[in-house]
């Protein structure tokens, strides 16, 4: 059914078209592989890169996963997946390596690996559904502009050489806009199976972030044909998405309160006032993001002028059955979309919390200019769609020029950073924050995450790093790998007695003991103690 009615492979450069943008995002992501400064994930990307791989690692070797917030457990699952995967590879040619101290030596590898994977199955999933559209159409430039559509905001820039579930986040939505895509195209006596399969894949979406949430508005409002079998498409969304989270299913109280703090509180991770909405924030954040995402907008404000005057033209020259479907179809998309907006701006966080939106803006706009492709004007429209098509190029160029220059800066404070503490650790002690720039750091903050925090992963990081200092927060937060066992600082003092200093990527703010910040550069700080 998918390739049903494709017209021929004529011209073999076309596809060759189709293949150039999606591999200058693969090509953009390699070249990073090759520079220095991207080269150790944890200059920068340590959250959520480290809890995903320790719990990846943990799932591999346990079936267990103690990382629910998203709730994420797809994503995990896949990434254990790659783990064994690359471990393999690994094995294969140094078959005495342990798994789990070969990725602690070597979680750069692990998670370039990883990241490559995840982005050129993006990739390939562009280059696919861009053929298939241009093989529908039979229009290379509606083909390449569906493509970077799909790219129309700096997020598939700035988390492009990331290992996070934003590109999971991003493969889901393009699926779930390619399955829109062919639930349009098909009559309507076809249409049926397709649903059940986009009701499914969206419970599989909601298991990797609850952000898809105003999809299941979307899943009911273009089945409203079949409303005698909405029992149906919600039991097989349920499903999945229990099926999906069955890893974490006892988890299922903890993950109901915390989505449940975030749903009722005003601002992110469930703080803020204990009220749903604070309009004046979200009109804030409104302003925000218009200035953000001037190319969703645009794009928005298109399809929702095209649906208006379909609207008119409806009541005016004729009720058609085919008109009143596009209604339909059009407004459901569009109204999900102003949902994701609603959801977004109540915690604003950049363009990540509205990726699915995304992708619904850009299928729509495919679907409303392949309509007016048939019609006298759009000899002219052409040439904006081209010009937007190269307004966008420029505009992720630019995002990726910006993304080189900013890691370069972090990696020359990092190593400013890197030489401080090596100088200060030859006579004094250094308690590095559980969350921070080194490996130490990192692993110590995914491993906090892991169901098996101080259980199973806890003796292979001292075995691989030694005796290491950490801190944790609080007043009795010295401790060292294991957070379990915390000390007060006048603990801490009864057996050391020397300098200490505590390094780390937030500002400290502690009443309980004195303490002067001696350096800090963007990012890290450096404090030292004081008795």
């Amino acid at each position: 059914m998918f390739l049903k009615n494709l017209g021929p492979l004529t011209n073999g450069r076309f596809y060759m078209a189709l293949l150039a943008l999606p591999f200058l995002l693969l090509g953009m992501l390699l070249y990073t592989k090759t520079l220095p400064e991207f080269a150790i994930f944890h200059v920068l990307n340590y959250d959520p890169e480290y809890i995903y791989l320790l719990n990846g690692l943990s799932y591999a070797l346990y079936e267990q996963i103690g990382y629910i917030d998203h709730p994420g457990t797809p994503t995990i699952v896949i990434i254990s997946y790659l783990i064994q995967l690359k471990y393999f590879l690994v094995s294969t040619f140094f078959p005495d390596r342990n798994v789990v101290e070969d990725l602690i030596r070597n979680s750069d590898q692990y998670l370039h690996f990883i990241n490559i994977f995840i982005v050129t199955c993006f990739s390939l999933l562009l280059s696919g559904f861009g053929i298939y559209i241009y093989r529908k159409t039979n229009n290379l430039l509606l083909a390449v502009f569906y493509q970077i559509v799909n790219l129309q905001s700096s997020v598939y820039i700035v988390f492009l050489p990331r290992m996070t579930s934003e590109y999971f986040v991003i493969i889901a939505s393009t699926i779930i806009s390619f399955l829109l895509y062919l639930i349009f195209l098909r009559k309507e006596k076809d249409r049926f199976v397709l649903i059940l399969l986009f009701a499914g894949f969206t419970g599989f979406a909601l298991a990797i972030k609850i952000l898809f949430l105003p999809v299941i508005i979307l899943v009911f409002l273009i089945s409203y044909k079949y409303y005698r079998d909405y029992f149906t498409i919600l039991a097989i969304m349920i499903a999945v998405f229990f099926i999906s989270i069955s890893p974490v299913l006892d988890k299922l109280q903890v993950m109901y309160e915390w989505f449940s703090a975030i749903f009722t509180h005003t601002a992110v991770y469930g703080s803020g006032e204990n009220r749903v909405f604070d309009f004046s924030m979200m009109l804030k954040n409104f302003i925000r993001f218009v200035r953000d995402e001037k190319f969703f907008f645009a794009i928005f404000a298109f399809n929702s002028a095209f649906f208006v005057k379909a609207f008119l033209s409806y009541f005016k020259n004729g009720k058609s059955r085919k008109d009143r479907d596009y209604l339909m179809f059009s407004g459901a998309v569009l109204i999900c979309i102003g949902c994701f907006m609603v959801q977004a701006l109540k915690h604003y966080a950049g363009g990540r919390y509205f990726i699915p939106a995304f992708h619904l803006n850009a299928i729509l706009i495919v679907i409303n200019l392949a309509a007016l492709e048939k019609t006298a004007s759009w000899m002219q429209i052409r040439y904006a769609v081209a010009g937007l098509i190269l307004l966008l190029l420029a505009a992720r160029i630019f995002d990726y020029r910006a993304l080189l220059e900013e890691r370069t800066d972090l990696y020359a404070d990092w190593r400013k950073m890197q030489s401080i503490q090596e100088n200060l650790e030859k006579n004094s002690r250094i308690y590095n924050v559980y969350q921070g720039y080194n490996y130490e750091s990192s692993f110590a903050f995914g491993n906090h995450y892991t169901k098996y925090a101080n259980g199973v992963f806890t003796p292979h990081l001292k075995k691989v790093f030694g005796m290491k200092y950490l801190f944790w927060g609080g007043d009795r937060g010295f401790a060292d790998w294991d957070y379990k066992n915390m000390q007060s600082l006048e603990e801490v003092r009864k057996s050391y007695k020397g300098k200490i200093y505590i390094i780390g990527t937030f500002v400290l703010e502690n009443p309980n003991f004195k303490y002067r910040l001696i350096e800090n550069n963007k990012v890290w700080y450096v404090y030292e103690i004081l008795d």
